[in-house]
């Protein structure tokens, strides 16, 4: 396909998710000058495509990204941005912006009989075609894997649109030595104790200083790439976004775990701390802290795995159960992520 011109909104994953079906040759961003809803986010989708494509070659990364922006309030002036695009589009994505410019475009694509595309969440991407008998609908099937190829501290860069990343932290990938050996060979390790870090090649930094939750993580780490996932990052850390005139050196939150999987961004949280008061009574802040975080930076399709010594309480389990929480117990690392990523049909 040539052309390709999608609504930007908040949400950069639903623009994500259709490059690889559609793979345009050309992608128009359309969006507000709203910092935060239109303009900031198609800027940061534009640079991070034009890296994509330069740094890694992916097929699906359009040649060419422009940003033109159109109202988000006015329904004429949206059309006549519209019909002004010096490349008329092919297709016209409306997972994006808001109601008005979505009712906009579609009325205009209507009349100009351009098949229009959307994202519905939980069924996938649905193209409408206009015809003289009426508008046809099909379903389409978007192979996301292909994502997976992606550094997932990049799709938070993208993404993320309040604070900023102070420190992308490491990117962990399996050594020569952990593709050579087993899961079993690895759940014997992680089972030992031992830190598995003949297992890992580690880019970047982290923390000078040994933490008591390191090992846990890096068993994580580990586990997830024997499980097949590509790439794993580890201690990001975010702070308040700068300003000209402000500078900020301190830190408001930090990620133990994140990588990319089915076309999504997963958050792993690493508690390694026994039963007791004080983490019980504390146990739904940081559960929320994990829902909250996990929205800001991957969206919300953003998964979150909670890996925990200490059990959920039966109120745990049912605010997991409500906000899509997946527990995995510490002592079952393994076993416990493959149920997650590889689950039995």
């Amino acid at each position: 396909m040539k052309t390709l011109a999608t609504l930007v909104s908040q949400q950069i994953w639903p623009q994500l998710h259709a490059l690889p079906l559609v793979k345009p040759e050309r992608l128009v961003l359309l969006h507000s000058s709203n910092p935060k809803h239109g303009l900031g986010p198609a800027s940061r989708l534009q640079n991070q495509l034009t890296r994509w494509r330069n740094d890694l070659n992916l097929d699906w990364a359009p040649g060419q990204v422009d940003c033109v922006e159109i109202s988000d309030h006015d329904v004429s002036a949206i059309q006549a941005s519209l019909e002004s695009l010096p490349h008329p589009p092919d297709l016209l994505h409306l997972t994006g912006g808001n109601k008005l410019m979505g009712f906009a475009a579609f009325d205009w694509a209507q009349r100009r009989r351009i098949p229009v595309l959307y994202r519905e969440r939980e069924l996938g991407f649905v193209q409408l075609d206009f015809t003289p008998s009426g508008i046809q609908s099909r379903n389409m099937d978007a192979d996301v894997s292909t994502l997976s190829a992606l550094d997932p501290t990049e799709t938070v860069r993208c993404q993320l649109s309040e604070g900023e990343i102070e420190r992308p932290g490491e990117l962990i990938l399996l050594s020569d030595t952990g593709q050579r050996k087993g899961r079993k060979e690895l759940a014997k390790a992680i089972a030992g104790g031992n830190d598995c870090l003949e297992w890992l090649n580690i880019l970047g930094d982290a923390d000078e200083e040994a933490k008591t939750g390191d090992l846990l993580e890096m068993q994580c780490a580990a586990a997830l790439l024997k499980l097949g996932i590509p790439m794993v990052s580890r201690s990001l850390r975010l702070k308040a976004s700068e300003t000209d005139d402000q500078r900020n050196s301190e830190s408001f939150q930090e990620v133990d775990l994140l990588f990319l999987h089915q076309g999504r961004l997963w958050l792993v949280d690493c508690k390694d701390r026994a039963e007791g008061g004080k983490y019980r009574d504390t146990g739904y802040k940081a559960l929320m802290e994990d829902v909250s975080g996990a929205r800001a930076l991957g969206g919300l399709d953003a998964k979150i795995i909670c890996v925990r010594k200490a059990r959920f309480t039966v109120g745990q389990q049912l605010f997991a159960r409500d906000y899509g929480i997946q527990y995995v117990d510490r002592h079952s690392l393994v076993e416990g992520l493959a149920e997650i990523l590889e689950p039995r049909t």
